[in-house]
């Protein structure tokens, strides 16, 4: 499956793109994951993407800048319930010379569409570490509702037990927020 708009274009991530991500490498984009890559090394990206892949409840789309087809991060769909037409969208990293721009407001409308118009889904979630006041700006606007705390949620490969903040939206809020990414990426 590739989904293509305007500015990205998400296809099925590969671990041949370890390489493109480790040229992005900083330590301060996994200071929030779950499980990281040990170093910038191919190797480590390897191994990395390797775990990703390898989980079958997960979806991987490699992100790329539509012009130039180069990889700048990575989403997916995550805990895909079918028989209760929900899923999450997660497992998203950004390059950080291209957080801020239309890369991911693009990804996550793509992906709701999807989920939403192909899918027929009635919930989409989406979920970060409670200390990450960046991610929940970012998933505020793109028109999620923040539901509420999982305390104790998730447990990161380093031990430490994270609280997990849950936002999602619904079929019927879909019309609005898909009017709101329309609007805010036709100006970018």
């Amino acid at each position: 499956m590739v989904l293509e708009g305007r500015h990205v274009r998400l296809r099925p991530l590969l671990l041949g793109d370890a390489g493109a991500l480790s040229r992005f490498h900083d330590p301060a984009l996994f200071a929030y994951y779950l499980d990281w890559p040990e170093d910038g090394g191919l190797e480590a990206y390897r191994a990395y993407l390797s775990r990703a892949l390898s989980d079958s409840f997960r979806l991987v789309f490699a992100i790329e800048k539509r012009a130039s087809r180069v990889v700048v991060g990575h989403t997916a769909f995550l805990e895909m319930r079918q028989a209760h037409k929900a899923l999450e969208i997660g497992f998203t990293l950004i390059a950080k010379p291209h957080q801020g721009t239309p890369v991911n407001p693009e990804s996550k409308y793509l992906m709701l569409r999807h989920a939403f118009e192909e899918k027929g889904a009635v919930r989409v979630q989406l979920k970060t570490d409670e200390r990450n006041l960046q991610s929940q700006r970012a998933i505020e606007k793109l028109g999620a509702l923040r539901e509420g705390v999982l305390r104790k949620y998730q447990t990161r490969k380093d031990g430490y037990v994270r609280n997990t903040v849950i936002y999602s939206i619904l079929e019927s809020e879909w019309p609005g927020v898909k009017r709101g990414l329309e609007a805010r990426l036709a100006h970018k």
